[in-house]
């Protein structure tokens, strides 16, 4: 654990690296004014609330790890930085204080379909979308249905209502423009759908 480790620590400059032992970062630090250089944060690291709230000489984030579940308030008050950092998918944890003050900081980059992305749409930033081949969608499946001469049928296909993107398969590998829809040619002369009706 490293939460309060340097907490107060307004002399300190730049910080060291974060073994990958370290899972807690909690307040770590909290109020360090004049830290302008973060640290290489270890791969284990599970807890980053209020890490670096109040650093306001930070011109850097860290890059945060796909370990990091709660950014609670991380850099809050970090007035001088002027991009934010990736937020990894892991994160199932962040508020609205997380960049607050940050006044440099316009645009947040999140994984598709994370509680990053959910939340980022909640905010004022512009949104930066990263789609990740790996990322496990929710899908809403649309089973085949045949076309009639009242309805439009449609080819079999999957949703995913978090991030809208359409499938054609049940693994999300084959993405789609638009739902695939099967109709009976319009005639808007008539208003007959055509074929045999």
């Amino acid at each position: 654990y490293m939460d309060n480790m340097f907490n107060g620590c307004t002399s300190l400059t730049s910080a060291p690296t974060i073994p990958n032992s370290v899972t807690n970062m909690f307040n770590t630090f909290y109020g360090c004014t004049s830290l302008v250089t973060p640290p290489t944060i270890g791969t284990s690291v599970t807890n980053m609330w209020n890490t670096f709230n109040g650093c306001t000489s930070l011109t850097s984030a860290p890059t945060i790890p796909n370990s990091v579940t709660d950014m609670t308030g991380t850099f809050e008050g970090c007035e001088s930085l002027t991009s934010a950092p990736t937020i990894p998918s892991s994160v199932t944890s962040i508020d609205s204080y997380a960049f607050y003050k940050c006044n440099g900081i316009n645009t947040v980059t999140v994984t598709e379909c994370s509680y990053g992305a959910d939340w980022a749409s909640n905010q004022s930033y512009d949104v930066v979308i990263l789609h990740d081949p790996q990322m496990e969608h929710d899908f809403i499946h649309y089973e085949y249905k045949e076309v009639n001469c009242t309805e439009d049928g449609n080819e079999e296909y999957w949703v995913c209502p978090d991030c809208n993107r359409i499938f054609s398969d049940e693994k999300g590998t084959q993405e789609l423009q638009e739902a695939p829809v099967i109709s009976h040619l319009y005639d808007e002369q008539t208003g007959n759908r055509g074929g045999d009706c």
